[in-house]
């Protein structure tokens, strides 16, 4: 049973058995006789197949309603990652079909947009893929549906439809007068409708649009490139990450170069040891930010909304920066009702110029595609206006470095989809030497370190696949079964590593195929991976 990020497996009824006979190509199989096709559907009780509707060609637009479409469509993809897994892929490609009546310029904007991808298929299957929503007939995915996954990642839906959208034609016009405190017409007295006071005007911000852009705080970075000021900004990590490090480390120097007011910030340190404790006030007292900690001074972490609330009441929430380590020690990330309604009261403090940043923990297993996922209910990422997730990127022994990676899963404002930032993990240092030792890491150096850490974490499977070949199992089945007899990996692990090290270039490759006869792949080792 699966139920979006969810996935609960029971035991199957007992005294049944799976037959299984694998083909190795196209040629060892047999044709499906309509009949046969017949009595499978009328034993579940199905009607029968009946032969596909071909459906006639959206008219397409004119060219320069299409340029205005695609302009459209490619500002809204900007915002959508391509990273959202199959399903929510598979409905992006849906869309921009049917936006663009399956034409060539929304074949080459999906493939553009895939492209961008890791798990990018290549244009083949997006092709492929792309023609057969030709005949699709079910309910149409339509741009509300681009709109809709744009704006949950921070998009300005107004700003896209105003900057790519058509320009509306005048239309007849009337002008509709509401009395107020003149006596009405009989007409509009009767109707009862016109001329009445509503009470919802008296909380109407029209009227106020030069207070509130006064009053609004510029586009201003926390945190390097992550968070702005005025936002509320959620960084997820499993243990010894490294994200209370580099958080200081980027609050110092935010206070170093004159974008922060040291005074102005609040590091709530609920999760550490006293040494710990220790270590992070001396920093804060030589840069002139606050520690808090639960027990001292007479603060109570289970004061902390009401103190929040006092703020907003008395206007002084405005340029104050607040860090919570972590929030788990705030409220209850798996109870929905109870993080929703903590997030009511940080939004209003938000929304009264105050600024958030919170750090929070992983779920103990990744997710399918190995990376982190964040713990807790949704609620917390909804009420936040940005959230990212840290990963391990790679640990060298060697130099006692380590690398981790922000991953951004939700985005209000001009902040980066990425950046990644290094530091040592040598025994022995002290807190202001570890600060002092992180540092950004080029995005050309993250590449070159990813592909090493991938063919290290292959290195197993690429082993045995070298070996198979090289004892003369060479088909691409039998030597997919053979690596996994050998050291125990999936089907699908040691598919994937046969696939990705096959090519000619000798850099990323370790192995090539031939055709053979009835089209089986027949491997053959590199110069350089022959035993």
């Amino acid at each position: 049973m699966k139920a979006g990020r969810s996935l609960v497996v029971l035991p199957p009824s007992t005294g049944k058995e799976v037959e299984i006979d694998e083909a190795e190509n196209v040629d060892d199989l047999t044709e499906a006789s309509q009949e046969f096709i017949d009595a499978v559907f009328l034993h579940n009780g199905r009607q029968a197949p009946r032969s596909p509707v071909v459906k006639a060609p959206s008219p397409l637009p004119s060219p320069t309603d299409m340029d205005q479409v695609t302009a459209r469509l490619k500002a809204l993809l900007d915002y959508i990652n391509p990273y959202c897994g199959y399903e929510d892929w598979v409905r992006v490609l849906m869309a921009l079909h049917h936006e663009t009546g399956g034409s060539d310029d929304g074949l080459a904007l999906a493939d553009d947009w895939s492209s961008r991808g890791d798990k990018y298929p290549g244009y083949d299957e997006i092709a492929n893929k792309w023609q057969s929503f030709a005949n699709y007939s079910g309910q149409p995915v339509t741009i509300a549906t681009l709109i809709k996954m744009a704006k949950d990642t921070g998009a300005d839906i107004s700003s896209i439809i105003s900057n790519h959208g058509e320009d509306f034609g005048r239309c007849e016009s009337a002008t509709i007068v509401v009395h107020r405190d003149s006596e009405l017409t009989s007409e509009a007295a009767s109707d009862n409708l016109i001329g009445k006071p509503i009470m919802l005007t008296q909380f109407s911000l029209s009227g106020s649009s030069a207070e509130l852009e006064a009053e609004a705080l510029a586009q201003v970075y926390v945190l390097a490139s992550i968070a702005l000021l005025g936002q509320w900004t959620v960084l997820y990590a499993r243990h010894n990450t490294g994200k209370t490090l580099i958080v200081i480390h980027l609050l110092v120097e935010a206070i170093r170069n004159g974008t922060l007011i040291a005074a102005d910030i609040f590091y709530f340190n609920l999760d550490d040891t006293q040494r710990g404790l220790t270590e992070k006030l001396k920093i804060a007292e030589e840069m002139g930010f606050h520690i808090l900690c639960d027990g001292y001074r007479g603060f109570k972490v289970a004061d902390f909304i009401s103190h929040i609330a006092e703020l907003c009441e008395n206007n002084q929430a405005r340029g104050v920066v607040l860090v919570l380590d972590t929030l788990k020690k705030f409220t209850d990330l798996m109870d929905k009702r109870r993080a929703s309604r903590w997030g009511e009261v940080i939004r209003r403090f938000i929304s009264k110029g105050g600024t958030v940043i919170g750090l929070a923990h992983v779920n103990k297993n990744p997710g399918a595609d190995g990376k982190s996922v964040y713990t807790g209910t949704t609620d917390i990422i909804d009420d936040a206006d940005c959230a990212y997730v840290l990963d391990v990127v790679s640990t060298d022994d060697e130099t006692n470095t380590k690398i981790v990676e922000f991953e951004n899963r939700k985005r209000r404002g001009n902040v980066v989809n990425c950046v990644s930032y290094i530091f040592s993990i040598e025994d022995g240092l002290s807190y202001q030497e570890l600060l002092a030792s992180v540092c950004v890491v080029d995005e050309t150096e993250l590449v070159a370190v990813k592909q090493t850490e991938a063919i290290k974490s292959d290195t197993d499977i690429i082993n045995a696949v070298i070996a198979c070949i090289d004892d003369g199992i060479n088909t691409k089945l039998r030597l997919r079964d053979a690596v996994r007899d050998r050291i125990g990996c999936s089907k699908r692990a040691a598919v994937r590593i046969i696939e990705k090290y096959s090519g000619t270039d000798p850099g990323k490759h370790r192995w090539a195929y031939t055709v053979g006869q009835r089209g089986a792949q027949v491997f053959s080792l590199t110069p350089d991976s022959a035993v």
